[in-house]
């Protein structure tokens, strides 16, 4: 029975840093987060090999919860994140990569997802940069964006557009002026992970600021 308990206590655990990944950390880089589950193990007292197949599926299992816990788009696309904490949109069917980088902002209809991003490789302090913490504040503190529009029906992606030319295809695709960006991805980052420029000085011409969902923290986030 000491075996059941253990892997109680562990999924416990596990369950509780799920939680804060989905909120908080997601999916922090591999030694990180080995680091943290090395601790884990230590804490509630494995200090034997018999119980490493099941310690793995429970990891399994729990890790999985924890991608499930990103937004879905229209039930056929889901927002997704990588190591770098950069969330990007795949469709669910194959994981087919449509949007990468990371996207700040997106909206959508039954017709139309619309995001705006942010690739680091655009970004040329990010790239000339040395270390990682001094990319990471390029990107941060960069307020390059581009545009994509996604077509449902046909499958087609349009991008990356600048300002102009996003509103430009906008009028040729015949998107309603209502679809506007009006949902934030910063919600997922409430320990401050992502200190984005642009969750802060917003462009009302594209984003819907006034009904904008998921932005509510970005004064909390900059003002630490």
């Amino acid at each position: 029975m000491s075996g059941f308990w253990l892997n109680l206590k562990l999924v416990l655990y596990l369950q509780s840093q799920c939680l804060t990944e989905s909120l908080g950390f997601l999916n922090p880089p591999h030694r990180q987060a080995a680091g943290r589950y090395a601790t884990c193990y230590l804490k509630i007292g494995i200090n034997n090999m018999k119980n490493l197949p099941s310690i793995i599926l429970i990891i399994s299992i729990v890790l999985t919860s924890c991608e499930d816990s990103m937004p879905v788009i229209n039930k056929e696309y889901k927002l997704q994140y990588d190591r770098n904490s950069d969330i990007y949109l795949i469709k669910i069917k194959n994981e087919e990569t449509l949007i990468q980088g990371h996207i700040m902002f997106y909206g959508y209809n039954k017709n139309f997802i619309i995001a705006q991003q942010k690739f680091q490789q655009n970004i040329t302090e990010a790239n000339l940069a040395n270390n990682y913490n001094d990319r990471r504040k390029a990107v941060f503190e960069s307020n390059l964006s581009a545009y994509y529009i996604f077509k449902i029906d046909t499958d087609s992606v349009f991008g990356p557009f600048d300002k102009q030319e996003y509103l430009s295809v906008r009028e040729r695709l015949n998107i309603p002026s209502i679809l506007k960006f009006n949902h934030s991805t910063l919600s997922h980052y409430t320990n401050g992970q992502r200190k984005d420029v642009g969750y802060k000085i917003m462009d009302e011409d594209v984003i819907d600021i006034k009904n904008l969902k998921g932005n509510e923290s970005v004064n909390s986030i900059f003002n630490e």
